[in-house]
């Protein structure tokens, strides 16, 4: 429905690496297409970038995939976005990362942009090709004035336009039992939990109120990934605080997934400091509470942002 969201849809498709046959240590330079990338929710960091170009296009942008490097100088793909803002001024470029959603406004030699991007060899969408032929390729310097033949070698569009391709497949969005499968994923991730503290010698006491609470920091999770500002922590943090009795303490974990594995989920909480502390927590029901909550946000053909809050309210010990 925005550019933004287009954004966080790429970013919920899992990273694949793909390298080449034969064992091979380098990179494959075998690109899948969009259609492709769909229908396994799955691609590298090319296909991110390809698939996200194609529908910031669609939101009427001017958006390009980049080719270039980080900063550390390892090949890398991106999407570029140029705002041609007035005729006598450069353009601006945004940078969006496909696998994380995230954007960078290219706003001088010290902005975001620079810490992380290297060079630029070139852009291309489904209508242009530029190189870039400038003295110096590096993100720091580059220009964007895509039509000034100083600084960009294109390739002639009739060229492109006579190549092979396919149409762009449409976004389906399926109707998902959210709910459904919230109180599914909850209740088996409650057990795998019990019985991991179990085998530890450890009981497990479940407040169904604080679980209750925990959920508006989830949706403001997905808020904030979506539109890059939070919203509601205060009211969250405020209901936490009045939540919790005189002499007790609140820590909490949250966690995103874009699958619906709760055994997956928990090798990953436990790899996580803070979550195995919360999972390992020693203490009786009258010292020691548990809450889980999980929130799954539905985007086009079945990509779901899992969002999991483990949190704990414990006694404090007053050293």
């Amino acid at each position: 429905r925005s550019a933004g969201g287009a954004a966080r849809f790429v970013s919920l498709l899992e990273y694949e690496r793909l390298v080449m046959l034969g064992g091979n240590p380098g990179r494959s330079e075998v690109w899948a297409d969009m259609h492709t990338t769909l229908a396994s929710r799955r691609g590298d960091v090319e296909e991110h970038a390809v698939l996200l170009c194609s529908l910031l296009l669609g939101f009427n942008l001017e958006a390009y995939c980049a080719v270039g490097t980080t900063r550390t100088g390892e090949p890398h793909m991106w999407v570029i976005t140029i705002d041609r803002l007035e005729p006598e001024l450069l353009p601006k470029a945004t940078f969006w990362e496909s696998l994380t959603g995230s954007r960078y406004h290219d706003s001088g030699p010290d902005s975001a942009v620079v810490q992380k991007y290297g060079r630029i060899g070139c852009l291309f969408n489904h209508e242009s090709f530029y190189a870039n032929i400038q003295v110096d390729d590096s993100v720091r310097v580059c220009k964007f004035d895509l039509d000034n033949l100083a600084n960009w070698k294109s390739m002639d569009k009739k060229i492109i336009a006579s190549l092979p391709r396919r149409q762009p497949p449409p976004l389906v969005q399926y109707p998902l039992a959210t709910e459904s499968m919230e109180e599914a994923l909850e209740t088996s991730l409650r057990e795998l939990i019990e019985s991991h503290r179990r085998g530890n010698g450890l009981a497990t006491h479940w407040d169904k109120q604080l679980s209750f609470l925990l959920s508006p920091a989830l949706q403001s999770y997905e808020n904030e990934r979506l539109n890059g500002t939070p919203a509601g922590s205060a009211e969250f943090q405020q209901s936490i605080r009045n939540a919790v009795p005189e002499g007790f303490s609140f820590k909490g974990f949250p966690i995103q997934f874009s699958h619906l594995s709760p055994q997956r989920m928990l090798q990953d909480l436990l790899r996580a400091r803070v979550a195995d502390e919360i999972v390992n927590m020693h203490g009786g029901v009258d010292s020691v509470r548990f809450a889980l909550r999980t929130q799954v946000i539905s985007y086009p053909e079945r990509v779901c942002s899992v969002w999991v809050m483990l949190a704990v309210v414990f006694a404090r010990v007053d050293s």
